[in-house]
């Protein structure tokens, strides 16, 4: 999930309405902890499993091992299953998690630049969601990857970038709105 950070004081953050859902290759099996491939959704382990599923479509995305977050939220839809509860539970935790870096960040900010107005920061949120539907946070990346590695990957990721420049001021459009 991506979280754009436009200031820490007062605390003004983005939740992108799309995103990247993975899902592990092998069935949970507590017996066998070492295979990676259940534990971890990480692309650049799952790719090497035999039950990996790769996107190729940019029109089906509920299909192979990633899917889009709207692809997910349809599915919920489909089969009853309450994704507002879901994403009010995860909307909490992402939260909760950047109020707990505010004060450290502010300081840090405002001993390092006169104008804390013009900085922004884009986060990645990994969140694991057990079998009861409820989110975990595993980790947050200061540095989440932008690169494509397939259709739906570009769309959603151009979209983010796009978004991004324009909440933050800077009007872009891409070649083909030219």
């Amino acid at each position: 999930l991506y979280v754009l950070i436009t200031s820490f004081s007062p605390l003004r953050l983005y939740l992108y309405e799309d995103g990247l859902v993975r899902f592990a290759t092998d069935d949970y099996d507590k017996d066998n902890p070492y295979n990676t491939f259940i534990n971890l959704t990480n692309y650049s382990i799952n790719k090497e499993s035999e039950n990996f599923k790769k996107d190729v479509s940019s029109t089906n995305e509920c299909v192979g091992s990633k899917w889009s977050l709207t692809a997910l939220k349809g599915y919920f839809k489909e089969n009853s299953i309450d994704f507002h509860g879901l994403w009010l539970k995860i909307k909490d935790i992402i939260t909760k998690t950047c109020v707990s870096i505010e004060k450290q960040t502010v300081d840090k900010v405002n001993s390092l630049i006169k104008y804390s107005n013009c900085l922004f920061e884009l986060y990645g949120f990994d969140v694991l969601v057990d079998s009861n539907f409820n989110p975990w946070l595993m980790e947050v990346n200061v540095c989440p990857s932008l690169s494509s590695s397939s259709p739906m990957d570009r769309r959603i990721k151009h979209t983010l970038l796009t978004d991004l420049l324009n909440l933050i001021g800077i009007e872009y459009q891409s070649p083909k709105e030219q």
